[in-house]
């Protein structure tokens, strides 16, 4: 912090240059600490976001490819109080929700969008059950 005089840098580049910060933690200081609307692109949004429009990765770590960075810049709200909202509600949508194992895609407020329910999902039983997330 000695190189930026012990203050938060507002700048995607210098974020960068600050030792273990990848972009995800770029991501989160410039939308919480500096309101600048940004993804935050974890495991998580990516799940979702590969499920609800189609936007597949061909990288092992897929949060971690440009292409859905790209695709996840476009969604993001303009708005920096919205922005957080929006991603605190996928982070809650994909823990009770559009979950890694056993989806509770019946009852997603999402799946008349959605690419997964419409290709994978629709008549077949999934659960549906709130109760154990």
């Amino acid at each position: 912090m000695d190189k930026f005089n012990g203050e938060v840098p507002c700048d995607k580049e210098k974020l960068r240059e600050l030792p273990g910060v990848g972009e995800y933690i770029v991501s989160e200081v410039l939308l919480r600490a500096c309101r600048k609307p940004e993804p935050l692109l974890d495991i998580n949004m990516t799940r979702v976001v590969e499920r609800i429009f189609s936007v597949k990765s061909a990288k092992k770590n897929p949060y971690k490819d440009p292409v859905l960075w790209s695709f996840a810049k476009m969604i993001v709200l303009k708005d920096p109080d919205l922005a957080e909202k929006f991603h605190f509600g996928i982070l809650d949508l994909a823990r009770k929700i559009c979950r890694a194992r056993n989806p509770r895609c019946n009852i997603c407020p999402m799946k008349d969008l959605c690419s997964y329910y419409a290709n994978s999902v629709r008549g077949r039983k999934v659960s549906t059950a709130l109760s154990s997330y």
